[in-house]
């Protein structure tokens, strides 16, 4: 389940994801609960993913890429290869016109399998400067600023890890930005993210102890969409259609 709401005092949390394959638009991004047709292609048993940061921590976990390790709470160094270029970035074939970022929820079953989200922003920095990046503080300092879920408003989004249960097993969510955003971009720039995950003021639904990890899909595994597929999508990308290219510097 994916839920996208602000996350002030007594506001509305609006649930735009009922069950697999709802998909969200959200200021110029995307966000997808995987399809059964769309788990075909990209569960992690198959091989087909190069897998980002793994993050774990009880309550609050924070995640940055970064070559730097440790780095907040980014776990398994030896599994996850963090640095990201753009060259990296793989486009969707379920999205025209998207770059893919795939999300694995490990969360307990039953009552304890929701999670919140509150931070998820991405930079751009020149590949000089992305190499040295080794802090949530040189990520705020270093580079342009792509996209920042709190952007319009404080936000928050819930994900539901009894919808594809299994660690390593299957793939949760896939969250999209348009590859215009990226436009005369050098392929060598290194792509950051910092995300955070739990209970902020005492909103949303904390880690417990399970891992949540990103990854890319790899080249040259991307499969034909089906027909079903991309007629599932057509809403969300005619939400996301005449965005052009927007940066915000830090």
């Amino acid at each position: 389940m994916l839920l996208f709401g602000a996350s002030g005092a007594g506001s509305a949390r609006i649930d735009l994801s009922p069950g697999k394959g709802t998909n969200s638009p959200y200021d110029q991004a995307m966000s997808i609960e995987i399809t059964e047709a769309m788990q075909a292609s990209v569960s992690s048993a198959t091989g087909v993913i190069d897998p980002f940061p793994t993050i774990k921590r009880n309550t609050l976990e924070n995640r940055l890429n970064a070559d730097a390790f440790p780095v907040l709470d980014v776990i398994r160094p030896r599994w996850n290869r963090r640095s990201i270029q753009l060259s990296d970035l793989v486009a969707s074939p379920d999205a025209a016109a998207n770059y893919e970022f795939l999300l694995d929820i490990a969360q307990p079953v039953a009552n304890k399998s929701l999670i919140t989200q509150h931070e998820l922003k991405v930079h751009l920095a020149f590949n000089g400067i992305g190499v040295g990046i080794a802090t949530y503080a040189d990520l705020q300092s270093s580079g342009t600023k792509l996209r920042d879920l709190n952007r319009l408003i404080d936000s928050r989004a819930n994900y539901n890890s009894n919808l594809w249960k299994g660690s390593g097993q299957h793939i949760d969510v896939a969250f999209m930005l348009p590859t215009s955003m990226f436009s005369g971009d050098s392929l060598a720039d290194h792509v950051n993210s910092y995300t955070q995950y739990g209970t902020l003021g005492h909103l949303g639904f904390p880690p417990q102890a399970g891992a949540e990890e990103y990854a890319l899909r790899e080249r040259g595994t991307t499969p034909v969409p089906e027909p079903a597929t991309m007629l599932l999508l057509g809403c969300g990308l005619v939400g996301l259609a005449g965005l052009g290219r927007k940066k915000f510097i830090k």
